[in-house]
């Protein structure tokens, strides 16, 4: 495959295959480099509602929020400040509520995304600059849009069917129904790939391809600027220096790649608390108090709620690089240096 289809794949594919996984999503755009107010009033409330917060915790959440999260111009470090934060302003009941709601369930959707409805691990967070949704679009003439999405049109039927079939196995109970439904869908997803690389090979203008290479170089430049900036305020928020951040990262990809390697047909629970039980040791020991832990597994559940108002979808290894603890608290030490 040359280089230019190496490219498109990465920027066309979301966009073609957007339309037929829509119905299915229930992300919205909270770590997009562009976030709306209303959502994070939406986050906002829901951590209100959730945890119960008094009137002077409201005040200090919505203060937060103006300084690193409003007007669309969201702070890289949003999530890691506003744990800090937290783990401040909120009582102990509050935070063991905050970190321990929901954990197996959301951290399992969160590894593999949601087989039923189709959602993926969130990736990181992106920024408006033109390379991505509308100004992809903007390359393609009329004509090559009407083409693309013929083709994914061609096979809106057969996902919307397999969906069905999935959340019939679903409220059935029948796990492996669930299983073939959503590796059919894998296979309809690859062979629409395979087509649309196919078509803009075929198609697409030496002008047009270097545009598309301009596009996905800003994209990756914007990533790993964000990235970056990310990564710097966990290290401040966290007390902690350059070597310990890697640390927290190997720990989270060993994580993350004994998430992939679960046996679904076993016990996932058992293996999920395994995983996470060394996790948690792993950064435990990297980590330089109990209250730095403690701001980590805030911020993992933070990160969590984050994603039901995210837009966007991401691929396993790009984004939650430098956070993402989750679980209980530690009890008695467990975090010391």
């Amino acid at each position: 495959m040359n280089t230019f289809i190496q490219m498109a794949r990465g920027l066309f594919v979301a966009l073609i295959l957007a339309g037929s996984l829509a119905a299915c999503d229930s992300t919205s755009a909270l770590e997009e480099g562009t976030t709306s107010d209303e959502t994070l009033e939406l986050f906002a409330a829901e951590l209100s509602s959730e945890l119960a917060l008094s009137s002077d915790q409201q005040v200090a959440l919505s203060a937060s929020i103006a300084q690193h999260g409003a007007a669309g111009a969201m702070d890289p470090g949003f999530l890691w400040r506003l744990a800090a934060e937290l783990s401040t302003t909120l009582s102990d009941a509050q935070i063991d509520s905050l970190i321990n709601g929901r954990g197996s369930r959301d951290a399992l959707r969160n590894a593999f995304g949601d087989r039923q409805s189709g959602d993926r691990p969130m990736g990181p967070p992106q920024r408006d600059d033109g390379s991505r949704g509308q100004g992809l679009r903007d390359i393609l003439t009329d004509d090559q849009k009407a083409d693309l999405e013929a083709i994914r049109e061609s096979r809106r039927g057969e996902l919307e069917e397999l969906f069905a079939a999935i959340r019939a196995a679903r409220e059935a109970g029948d796990t492996g129904a669930a299983e073939a439904a959503h590796e059919a869908i894998q296979a309809i997803h690859d062979a629409v790939k395979a087509e649309v690389e196919a078509y803009l090979d075929a198609n697409l203008t030496q002008e047009q391809k270097d545009a598309i290479a301009a596009a996905q170089a800003e994209r990756e430049a914007a990533r790993a600027e964000y990235q970056a900036a990310e990564r710097a305020v966990m290290i401040e928020v966290l007390g902690i220096t350059d070597a310990q951040a890697d640390e927290l990262m190997a720990a989270q990809d060993t994580f993350r790649d004994g998430l992939q390697g679960i046996d679904r047909d076993g016990d996932v629970p058992a293996q999920m608390e395994a995983l996470r039980t060394d996790l948690e040791a792993g950064v435990s020991a990297t980590l330089n108090s109990d209250a730095s832990f403690e701001i980590w597994q805030i911020h993992g559940a933070l990160a969590r709620k984050a994603r039901k108002h995210q837009g966007g979808k991401g691929r396993r290894g790009q984004g939650g690089r430098v956070g993402g603890g989750f679980g209980g608290r530690p009890a008695g030490g467990g975090a010391g240096g």
